[in-house]
């Protein structure tokens, strides 16, 4: 019987590895400019509704005699959002692995202000009953009752793109960028597209 030598065994599994990668990366197709365009559309739409939720009015809560003396308030039930995790698995569809984390720093941990500055808290916790809480007592930086509040959470207006205004500056297999200008018209973003693990995600910010 022939003596086979292992390390000849051993280059031929390297070599066999190094063309099955170089076949994964030659299988993705750089996408056609239409395909990107509807790529951006489908994220950036999807994204409006994370932004509102996480940057901007945020999801309905019900208010009670007992959250009105305090800074939180009951995420009212509803058909998608009613944990952290729910939230979390939503903005992983959406956005990059990177952005996203921001993003749930910003919903979940809140961020540190500068030197001297109270910070901005999280934006949603969870009750000892599991139950979604929402920071709701300011919008842009005031209270429901018109308090000016120090450690308030300061929210933004949202932006909703027109997708029929984008136009794709750049494609290649992994990255897309492109403009897209507010339905109002009052403002035009650069929106960065990387392709992931489990899909396009958007890698930028849509607010």
């Amino acid at each position: 019987m022939t003596k086979i030598n292992k390390n000849s065994i051993r280059l031929a599994c390297i070599a066999l590895v190094f063309i099955f990668v170089l076949g994964l990366t030659g299988c993705q197709k750089k996408l056609t400019e239409e395909e990107a365009t509807l790529k951006v559309a489908e994220l950036v739409d999807a994204s409006y509704e994370l932004n509102e939720i996480v940057f901007g009015e945020g999801l309905e809560y019900i208010e009670t005699e007992e959250s009105k003396n305090t800074r939180y308030a009951l995420v009212k039930e509803n058909d998608k959002y009613n944990s952290i995790y729910d939230i979390e698995v939503a903005i992983g569809k959406v956005f990059s692995v990177k952005y996203s984390t921001t993003m749930k720093n910003t919903a979940f941990e809140g961020q540190s202000g500068a030197v001297g500055g109270t910070g901005v808290p999280a934006r949603y916790i969870e009750n000892n009953q599991g139950f979604l809480v929402l920071k709701e007592k300011t919008v842009h930086g005031e209270s429901i009752d018109g308090e000016k509040l120090d450690d308030g959470y300061f929210s933004i207006d949202v932006l909703k793109y027109d997708t029929s205004t984008i136009e794709i500056k750049k494609i290649s297999r992994r990255f897309i960028e492109a403009y897209v200008t507010s339905l109002g018209g009052e403002q035009t973003i650069l929106v960065t597209l990387i392709l992931e693990e489990n899909g396009w995600r958007i890698d930028s910010p849509t607010y």
